[in-house]
């Protein structure tokens, strides 16, 4: 049993260093440094002066002191060193979790269970971010309430609390943990206190007090109402659609490590409290049951459920003596931790969830655009920067003046709304670039704003590596791209290829290979896109859009039978792949192949109903196989999703004129007019329908506006309309 136990404890501690030895990924990373500096150097930000959207907005840094401390620590061990000491700090916030409650050598043998369970849920949070504060203060809260619950800490130890919510609120916009956690103290403590009430008194006095320490900071009051903010960020804000650690962990399905790990230990802490119902800690139960709560409503809280559910389940946990019991359940913990810490060191969990992060320390590789800011900075580009969001902190790093970055309470949702908008309204996005004067961009590679910047007069590529690109009005070197393309290929290399890689032997991302690919296509260069495409399908065949880039990089070349067999591969692999069935449906579409196509194309639109393209492409297999009704219903979903498309209203206006409503042809093809009045079909369907509905004059003017749009004179179109 001593083997069994040791051993256990071993693969636990495997398993904790794994996850927490993980690269710095997060692009938060960067604003969170730049921050640290500015607080060195310069004081406790007030205003922020960088960014042109929300200069001299006033700027309620509660993270000042976490932001200084990695500051502090990046300039004096580097990113490696960061990444070190963040894995002891994580430590000491999950040893003080187990070692918070007395439970006992008959119960002490689940304890490497619950850790396991423990850290496979929280290892997509074990990063380098603020949070790490409200870890360890949360386990240590813990640790000294029930110890001084259970006898085995002295009292005044409590008065340490208040002035640890002092340094909480300095730290982490979480800090009303501290003094809600001391309130619930105090509220079990009067509620269910079986001996003197003196404890209770302590209770009650403590958490007022550390109620009070929460206004000891550079703000004051403001913090209570910076943190309220900060949680209707996660409950209702324009950012719980679009960041990830806001959703709820349901979102992601069972195919990811942390929601397994969650599910485990919510059942596993479930168990035990149904076991010792009669015995439950009311302290410990209510906390752990707020922690769950919080945890199933965003990822991001999951550790605090993990720190909460150890002590819970250690205290509570059933006397078992039998020999038989404790080795099944330690051979499985061992089994269990060498599986996920293979998988981990090995980067394949990392693959199997879509993500590309890496096992080690330091700067995630291929993850940050350094080489396209460097250029940038080089070539000396015109500010501000027009930049997508994650990149904020980067330009802030650099000390650029940039548009925007991930700092909600510094921009509010105005900001963020148009922001957003700029990647389908081509107004919004002419109308952002005249109010700000950009003439320099600073995307992802991905980007919806790629394509729409180059359709404007005069933007251009200056640069671009395998995860963001440049563009700009000012001049550039002609051979820009080529030279960065070199440049990229360089460093990317082959990939390890998926299925002859060694059990030990690293794997790669598809992901950069994947995004340059797709880069590639929108600047038409197809060969280069094909090649790339090709790489990533070796690095992992069974990564999420990686067919789908493939087969969009052959159909670009002509492959066409090819790129259909790899759409039907990549629906196959994943059903839930909507741009994969987007682009089968079209390809079944030019092969005539209609039914086929309006297959797809409905599970499609199905999947993501806001693509206006898959709705087009719907709307004319529809169209084709005589079912105008639905091509209308498709068209308007078009319309509704892009209605400054004058294409689209003219398909429209097509569709009903060929069921027999004039009125409403009439009226789709009059907006199609608006926005394109020099477009000479549209202007002629308007003309033709117009006159046979007898609006003579009104068709006479739409020739009149057609021929000052277009700067000429259009005889036929006069003779269509009587003129």
């Amino acid at each position: 049993m001593r083997v069994a136990s040791a051993l256990s404890w071993i693969a636990v501690g495997a398993l904790f260093l794994v996850a927490c030895l993980q690269r710095i990924w997060d692009f938060d990373f960067w604003w969170l440094l730049e921050t640290g500096r500015r607080v060195a150097q310069e004081g406790i930000p007030r205003t922020e002066a960088l960014s042109v959207a929300a200069e001299g907005n006033a700027v309620v840094e509660l993270r000042w002191l976490f932001c200084l401390a990695l500051y502090g620590v990046v300039s004096a061990f580097g990113y490696v060193g960061a990444t070190l000491i963040k894995t002891a700090w994580l430590a000491g916030a999950f040893a003080l979790a187990g070692k918070a409650s007395a439970s006992g050598s008959s119960r002490a043998f689940f304890a490497p269970s619950v850790l396991m369970l423990a850290i496979v849920a929280s290892n997509a949070r074990l990063i380098l971010r603020p949070e790490i504060v409200t870890y360890l203060l949360l386990a240590l809260f813990l640790f000294v309430i029930v110890r001084i619950r259970e006898g085995r800490l002295r009292a005044r130890a409590a008065w340490a609390l208040p002035a640890l919510v002092v340094l909480w609120v300095n730290a982490h916009t979480l800090f009303v943990l501290g003094p809600l956690v001391v309130t619930a103290w105090a509220v079990t403590e009067t509620l269910f206190a079986k001996q003197e009430r003196n404890s209770a008194r302590l209770a009650w006095i403590v958490a007022v007090a550390a109620w009070a320490a929460c206004f000891v900071n550079p703000y004051g009051a403001q913090s209570l109402v910076f943190a309220w903010q900060i949680f209707g960020e996660a409950r209702e804000s324009v950012f719980k659609d679009v960041i990830a650690e806001l959703q709820s962990p349901l979102k992601f399905g069972f195919g990811y490590s942390a929601v397994i790990g969650l599910a485990g230990l919510t059942a596993f802490a479930a168990g035990i409290g149904l076991s010792a119902l009669r015995r439950l800690d009311p302290f410990l139960t209510i906390v752990t049951a707020a922690m769950l709560v919080l945890a199933w409503s965003a990822v991001r809280n999951i550790p605090l459920f993990a720190l909460a559910a150890i002590p819970f389940c250690l205290r509570h946990a059933p006397v078992v003596d039998r020999a038989a019991l404790r080795v099944a359940l330690s051979g499985s913990t061992i089994i269990l931790c060498a599986f996920v810490a293979w998988a981990m060191s090995t980067d394949r969990l990392h693959l199997w969830q879509n993500e590309s992060n890496q096992f080690g320390a330091g700067l995630a590789e291929h993850r940050f655009p350094l080489d396209s800011l460097d250029a940038l900075q080089a070539r000396r580009l015109p500010s501000p920067v027009l930049n997508a969001m994650e990149f904020g902190g980067l330009l802030m790093r650099a000390r650029q003046p940039y548009y925007v970055d991930p700092r909600l309470e510094v921009y509010g949702e105005a900001t963020y709304r148009e922001y957003f908008s700029l990647s389908h309204d081509d107004e919004a996005l002419r109308a952002v670039i005249e109010k700000y004067g950009f003439r320099t961009a600073f995307l992802s590679l991905n980007s919806p704003l790629v394509p729409r910047l180059l359709a404007l007069e005069g933007w251009r590529i200056a640069w671009f590596d395998e995860a963001g690109c440049v563009l700009t009005t000012a001049d550039v070197p002609s051979d820009a791209v080529e030279r960065a393309l070199e440049a990229m290929l360089n460093r990317l290399g082959e990939p390890v290829r998926y299925e002859r890689a060694g059990a030990f032997q690293r794997v790669s991302s598809p992901q950069p290979y994947q995004r340059v690919a797709e880069f590639l296509l929108t600047l038409g260069r197809n060969d280069e896109a094909l090649v790339l495409a090709q790489r990533a399908l070796r690095a992992y065949p069974h990564g999420v859009g990686v067919r789908t880039t493939l087969g969009n990089a052959l159909y670009a070349v002509g492959r066409d039978e090819e790129a259909q067999e790899q759409f039907a591969l990549a629906v196959r692999a994943d059903p839930e792949d909507a741009a994969a069935w987007e682009s089968l449906g079209a390809l079944q579409a030019t092969a005539g192949e209609w039914e086929d196509a309006r297959a797809s194309l409905r599970r499609a639109t199905a999947l993501s109903p806001e693509s206006a393209n898959a709705w087009r492409w719907l709307a004319h297999a529809a169209a084709q196989t005589g079912d105008l009704i639905a091509a209308s219903d498709a068209l308007q979903r078009v319309v509704t999703l892009a209605p400054r498309d004058a294409t689209a209203w003219w398909d429209l206006a097509r569709v009903e004129a060929s069921r027999g409503l004039r009125a409403q042809a009439v009226e789709a093809l009059r907006r199609a007019n608006a926005l394109a009045p020099a477009h000479r079909g549209i202007a002629a369907d308007l003309v033709a329908l117009l006159v046979a509905l007898g609006e003579a004059e009104a068709a006479k003017e739409v020739v009149r506006r057609f021929e000052a749009a277009a700067d000429t004179r259009d005889d036929d179109l006069r003779t269509a309309a009587g003129m």
